[in-house]
């Protein structure tokens, strides 16, 4: 409740607006302002903060009937209580139609002034009430609202961060066809979703990648270029988004496959360097509503992050590619400096891949034992030729200094920026089951399978290779001592399994060297 009130008294008569001006100031604790006619009032309206105004019906310059209309277009909250000497129901139907709160009747008591005063002015307070009320309800509407699109907001982002951590992972473009037209079904809650690669010599788009999977539409779909609706997308370069096929054109109509009323789709163009590569055709989603602005938006930056991914895996493997031949050339130098050695990374390599197949490895692992197999050794480049290639024993100091290589070659990788894994399978390939390898003496499991893979082929070639120390062991006697040697240091997993490569393997073994290994391993 206000400690003091503002009110207005306007009426042209002065002994109406003393009286009143005095009454109100008795009952109550106010400062009256007062206005002679009704300019003068509108004036105080505009520059005093009032609580309630008293205004003569019959006034100069501006009656009470305009004033009370001015006075509620700058503040309806104001009560306004009309003066008269003559009420009638017209005037008070008037009166109230214009804004008015009530009615004071000359003359006037004070009890007329006080409940009057009073029935306004809680009037005025329940009204201000209800608007800060409204006020409230819609400030809290709108909260609503914005938490709704906020939380829009991040299962966009969500979404749109999930779609980019899928496409990073990537690691070769027939993985990221596949991995767009998942991702492109999952946004968009399509049933069919196809990815169509242009092949610029043909002029044609050749299916690559489908969902579901469409095993005999790969490579053999093909659309020529501006022909159909994937086509006319490759051709123009610009997506479309069709909400319901009965819309379009007879010709584009009659265009697809098979005519169906009311079908939505999206074919969407791939590009790089504003050229495009490829169209992805969203088709039939789940819900069977028609698609959307917000599925062409998702689609869009799919074909952003896709074209980019593209564009990297092409620079990566053409660097790899570049990189690769430069680390085999190093290998090869190495081999060329002992004549010995010749060719004995990629024998170790292609021995070492059959064994990780009979154990059930998978692709990537063979991928990552082929890289490493190649450059196992790699680490001998700093090692000198006086060492490398003497012919008596080597002494402790030298014996350091050629175990040491696992350490350099692994070294040499992690400069090049390879993963870990790269790093550890070079570094531990000289490490023995029982713990008494080299260079970090690690046991068992601990051992990456991959390291122990290549030590058992790597072992095997050796010994089975002339050396200038000493003649080179039939295979028969290698693969007896390996065998002898399962268990402390060689894993015995990977010993069977070479046992059953060397059987498997046409002309590996003859008869004979096979019954000698049977009679030594037997012995």
């Amino acid at each position: 409740m206000n400690t003091k009130w503002n009110i207005l008294v306007a009426d042209d008569e002065t002994l109406v607006r003393t009286t009143l001006k005095e009454v109100l100031e008795e009952i109550i604790t106010c400062r009256v302002h007062t206005a002679s006619d009704g300019v003068e009032a509108l004036e105080t309206v505009h520059t005093v903060p009032l609580d309630c105004c008293f205004v003569d019906i019959r006034m100069p310059r501006l009656d009470g009937l305009e004033l009370i209309e001015k006075i509620k277009q700058y503040d309806n909250t104001i009560p306004v209580v009309i003066i008269t000497g003559h009420p009638s129901l017209d005037l008070a139907i008037d009166t109230m139609r214009r804004g008015a709160s009530d009615f004071l009747v000359k003359p006037f008591s004070v009890k007329d002034v006080t409940v009057t005063f009073k029935r306004v002015t809680k009037e005025r307070a329940l009204l201000i009430e209800n608007i800060f009320l409204k006020e409230e309800v819609e400030k809290k509407k709108g909260i609503e609202r914005l938490n709704v699109e906020l939380q829009h907001k991040i299962q966009e982002a969500t979404q749109l961060n999930e779609v980019m951590q899928e496409l990073f992972s990537v690691r070769s473009s027939d993985e990221l066809f596949q991995r767009v037209v998942d991702i492109g079904a999952r946004v968009t809650a399509s049933k069919t979703v196809s990815f169509m690669l242009l092949d610029r010599e043909s002029n044609k788009l050749i299916m690559i990648a489908a969902t579901p999977s469409k095993k005999e539409w790969i490579g053999k779909a093909t659309k020529a270029l501006g022909d159909w609706i994937a086509g006319k997308v490759a051709d123009d370069g610009v997506a479309l988004l069709v909400k319901d096929a009965g819309a379009l054109p007879p010709e584009v109509v009659n265009s697809l496959r098979e005519k169906k009323e009311g079908i939505s789709f999206i074919s969407f163009p791939l590009k790089i360097k504003n050229e495009v590569f490829g169209v992805l055709n969203c088709t039939d989603k789940k819900n069977g509503a028609p698609y959307s602005e917000h599925d062409l938006y998702f689609l869009d930056f799919l074909a952003q992050k896709a074209s980019l991914t593209i564009e990297n895996l092409a620079l990566y493997e053409s660097i790899s590619q570049n990189l690769f031949a430069t680390l085999y050339t190093l290998v090869e130098t190495i081999e060329a400096r002992d004549p010995y050695t010749r060719e004995h990374s990629r024998r170790v390599t292609d021995l070492s891949v059959k064994i990780a197949k009979s154990l059930g490895c998978s692709d990537k692992e063979l991928e990552l034992l082929t890289f490493a197999g190649y450059l196992h050794d790699i680490g001998k480049i700093g090692v000198r030729d006086n060492i490398l290639l003497k012919e008596s024993g080597l002494t402790d100091e030298e014996n350091d200094i050629i175990k040491a290589h696992p350490v350099m070659g692994a070294n040499i990788i992690k400069h090049l920026g390879f993963l870990h894994r790269e790093q550890a399978i070079i570094r531990h390939h000289h490490e023995h089951w029982d713990g008494k390898g080299y260079p970090d003496g690690l046991k068992g499991d601990a051992i990456p399978l991959l390291s122990r893979v290549i030590a058992v082929a790597d072992a095997f070639d050796a010994m089975t290779s002339d050396r200038p120390y000493r003649k080179a062991k039939t295979k028969a006697e290698a693969l007896s001592r390996i065998n002898k040697n399962a268990g402390t240091q060689f894993d015995k997993r990977v010993v069977d399994a070479f046992d059953e490569v060397l059987k498997d393997v046409p002309g590996t073994l003859s008869e004979d060297e096979l019954k000698q290994t049977s009679h030594s391993v037997s012995a």
